[in-house]
């Protein structure tokens, strides 16, 4: 090819992904927020409205009580949770991968059936197993010395080891720490502890399920839903400003200026209207709330545009899910179908978080046609062309959330997490009351989750050993360049 044929090639497929990427876009900024939300009928609870000040977007949280599932004094536990950390399908079978969850190196690897997460740390003197490799038998061997893991975590084989029966002695001893491990809806899914294979935390973990998508398992929806394609991307600011960025509605159009709404035209006061959480709701009334697990409860609000309530075919919504799922779903009226945003933050280690997140589109009832509008995001689009549209989507307030939590904890003694260590620092919104300032009811939702963290979750999730390395109490501690602000992963 000569070098002229070469540049007129290049030119052309930049045209394309010009063309296309502007077409994406202006797809895009037709979408404005859904403003009105009197389809659905919330699920058969009903809120003491009373206790609530519909003008004032500081809600007193425990006094959110429902008759079905009140408020319970047992304490959130981080660590007893499922939490996603990668996607099976971008996941190379092949080879183990390094990861982190709550401040604890982990390495997660297919042994042939299942996939294993385990300590990142070989038994013999600590190497990361995620340098090593996964033999044709399908175990995890070790970089350094050759031992070999199965997917149980027990030892296979010391090659140093100079008799077999010494090696049989020995074996028992070797075993790598793991935690249990499942695949759902297309992803990979960590318990929050570690725990070895039958014992009692490893009954406790499968006793509960992951945050997953009710519409992806209901017969209601089969032949329904589009192909969904998930992004992921390891981000520059902490579990709590990610949920507290993706809990405000009214930044969107801001923000997002040019791909969703326009920062000019579209900003217009939003309401909060408290409505039962889906994790609120029990199971045999077709929630997710275990019995069991009353402290897993998190919150729903409708979003409502003041003035157009009653003049739209759409009902939108938030709900918190926690741990980690914020599930922002537009549902359209006679059952037309739906747009779900599902967006999950794992913490991985102080002042940094992984996200996975999916567009759910839903056709109407006859499985005909999507909601108007949307037909264009069911359109195929590479997979590599939607990882680099997703990342410009995050990129726009990237920077600057950065920047906010930078401001959060360096001007305040606010902090996010089991701060014991330091009795000055602690997670009760009123340490960042003189840094936030919230008059108008959009905010409700983003003083509802801290109030969350602070009474029910216990201030924060806990960091592990990592911690201490990188500043437990301080996520400022961590230097990040302009290159790892923009890097994805």
């Amino acid at each position: 090819m000569t070098s002229r044929s070469y540049k007129t090639e290049i030119s052309s497929v930049l045209l394309v992904l010009t063309l296309v990427l502007s077409q994406y876009c202006d797809a895009l900024s037709t979408l404005t927020p859904p403003r009105s939300y009197s389809i659905s009928k919330p699920i058969i609870q009903k809120y003491q409205r009373s206790v609530i000040d519909y003008d004032s977007p500081f809600v007193p949280e425990l006094e959110l009580k429902t008759n079905a599932s009140p408020v319970k004094e047992k304490q959130f536990q981080w660590e007893k949770q499922w939490w996603p950390v990668a996607v099976e399908e971008f996941t190379d079978l092949e080879k183990p991968h390094k990861m982190m969850l709550l401040g604890n190196d982990i390495v997660i690897w297919f042994d042939g059936e299942n996939w294993r997460t385990f300590e990142d740390s070989c038994p013999h003197r600590g190497v990361p197993l995620s340098e090593g490799r996964v033999e044709k038998n399908r175990e995890l061997m070790c970089a350094y010395h050759a031992w070999t893991f199965n997917g149980e975590g027990e030892c296979t084989s010391i090659p140093q080891t100079p008799t077999d029966e010494k090696h049989e002695r020995i074996r028992p001893k070797a075993c790598v720490k793991s935690y249990p491990t499942q695949v759902k809806q297309g992803l990979i899914w960590v318990w929050g502890e570690k725990a070895a294979p039958g014992s009692d935390l490893a009954i406790q973990a499968a006793m509960k399920q992951p945050r997953l998508i009710e519409e992806l398992t209901d017969p209601h929806f089969d032949g329904r839903i589009g192909e969904i394609t998930y992004n992921f991307r390891d981000l520059p600011y902490g579990y709590d400003m990610f949920m507290e960025n993706v809990l405000d509605p009214a930044h969107v159009v801001v923000s997002h200026h040019g791909i969703v709404g326009n920062r000019y035209n579209d900003t217009k006061p939003i309401n909060m209207v408290r409505t039962p959480s889906r994790s609120e709701t029990p199971v045999d009334e077709g929630g997710e709330l275990q019995s069991e697990f009353p402290e897993d409860q998190g919150f729903k609000y409708f979003v409502k545009a003041k003035g157009e309530e009653e003049n739209s075919n759409t009902e939108s919504s938030n709900d918190f899910r926690p741990p980690c799922l914020n599930k922002i779903t537009t549902e359209y009226a006679n059952d037309a179908g739906k747009l779900i945003l599902a967006l999950y933050c794992t913490p991985t280690k102080p002042g940094y978080s992984r996200h996975i997140g999916a567009q759910i589109l839903i056709k109407d009832k006859e499985g005909k046609k999507y909601p108007p509008g949307l037909g264009l995001f069911a359109l195929p689009m590479p997979k590599w062309l939607l990882h680099i549209t997703a990342s410009f989507f995050l990129h726009q307030d990237q920077v600057f959330l950065h920047h906010q939590e930078r401001m959060l904890y360096s001007s305040s003694d606010y902090a996010f997490g089991n701060f014991e260590n330091n009795a000055a620092l602690s997670s009760d919104p009123s340490k960042y009351s003189s840094l936030y300032f919230m008059p108008n009811t959009h905010d409700r939702q983003i003083s509802h989750f801290r109030q969350w963290i602070y009474k029910k979750a216990g201030g924060g999730s806990e960091m592990g050993e990592v911690g201490i390395e990188y500043g437990y109490a301080s996520p400022v501690a961590i230097k990040r360049t302009l290159r790892r602000l923009s890097c994805t992963y």
